[in-house]
């Protein structure tokens, strides 16, 4: 396998501390180029990455967590990058490239103390609206602000317990692994077809959207692992006795085997009561976009979120720690966090047919047309 040194694509980054690990250093990297994989290397030893994410996919955000004795003032590190996507970095510097930097230990920082610094944008709301949609199942839309008074727009779903469940659609409600995607309004029709009674629906699990359609999490309907089951992505599902999950089979490996339908998603912003994997110091975490997700509360209701974005006249989006604060608000102490950005939907059955009561940001862009086909869905179905 053959590199390319690539000087001028030098990454910036930063160093913050860890409380709960005095003896570890996390180190946030941002490179210039969209690539998925990294692995940094320096004087005896070599790490390779822990988390990786880039949107809007012109840049890329790597991290990686360093024993204290690995990491002094003017360390030269190298970081080597590794490519599955279509991207400008790797167009013009081949699928294989390295560069080196040298690592600043100045201005370090505690990673929790950027949460309000950078996170909290203050969001709250003005007006809210139920609707019902069966017994023990509604819809809600919000109307806020933020604190600059920029507009804030966000729907949930609320289902309690035993009054609904919860399947995965895909397209067509087949079980193809990859490449066949559809709209959520689609994957919802195919499953009405076959008689069930879908009230509502949103999108779900991250996908490649510039390859082959592979979502990035297990996938499984019906008891049935359709793709990705040895994944250490976290999901929301329902298990086999119809209890409301959300785990990854690296934490709970009970779970593999015990799951009737599962979306996957990334980040758990929520676990047990307490703000989870809200990453300040990484872009795709303290970034305003739209967001997807879902939390269960103490008494296992289930409430399905959504916030529009990326449309200033309308609506600004939620950072990560956002859209915890709001599930958080709303009874839920586990959460995660599912695909965003333009495949956010929400989807609510009105009448005979469905309505998106969301604006998904890709239908209000320039040269788009009509709304983003994605892989996998989580429908809503009432008793």
């Amino acid at each position: 396998m053959q590199e390319v040194f690539c000087p001028d694509f030098v990454p910036s980054h930063q160093i913050f501390t860890l409380p709960a690990h005095p003896d570890v250093y996390k180190l946030v990297v941002r490179s210039k180029g969209a690539v998925r994989y990294a692995t940094l290397e320096g004087e005896g030893f070599c790490v390779e990455e822990i988390h990786n994410y880039f949107e809007p996919f012109d840049a890329a955000v790597h991290v990686f967590y360093l024993r204290k004795n690995w990491l002094f003032e003017g360390k030269k590190l190298t970081m080597h990058y590794r490519n599955r996507t279509k991207s400008r970095f790797c167009a013009e510097v081949g699928r294989y490239a390295y560069t080196d930097f040298l690592c600043s230990m100045e201005g370090i920082r505690d990673e929790n103390a950027l949460i309000d610094e950078i996170c909290d944008t203050g969001i709250v709301a003005e007006s809210s609206v139920e609707h019902p949609l069966a017994e023990g199942i509604t819809w809600t839309e919000v109307t806020g602000k933020d604190k600059g008074g920029l507009p804030m727009k966000w729907f949930y779903f609320t289902v309690k317990y035993g009054k609904g469940t919860f399947r995965c659609g895909t397209a067509n409600d087949g079980t193809a692994p990859n490449e066949v995607i559809q709209t959520v309004e689609g994957q919802a029709q195919a499953v009405v077809a076959k008689g069930y009674n879908v009230v509502g629906a949103t999108n779900a699990d991250f996908f490649d959207m510039f390859a082959d359609n592979h979502p990035s999490g297990p996938v499984i309907k019906d008891g049935q692992v359709i793709t990705n089951g040895d994944s250490h992505r976290a999901f929301f599902g329902v298990d086999k006795l119809g209890e409301p999950v959300i785990g990854d089979f690296r934490h709970e490996p009970w779970l593999k085997g015990n799951m009737k339908e599962a979306v996957a998603g990334l980040q758990r912003i929520l676990k047990n009561g307490e703000f989870g994997d809200v990453w300040p110091s990484e872009r795709f975490c303290s970034d305003r976009h739209p967001r997807t997700a879902v939390g269960i509360t103490a008494e296992k209701d289930v409430i399905v979120f959504i916030v529009d974005g990326r449309l200033p006249e309308h609506s600004n989006g939620m950072t990560l720690y956002d859209v915890a604060v709001q599930l958080k608000a709303l009874g839920a102490v586990n959460a995660i966090n599912l695909d965003g950005g333009g495949s956010s939907t929400f989807l609510v059955k009105e009448g005979d047919g469905f309505e998106i009561r969301n604006f998904p940001v890709d239908a209000r862009t320039p040269g788009v047309v009509g709304i983003r086909e994605i892989f996998n869905t989580l429908l809503i179905l009432a008793n």
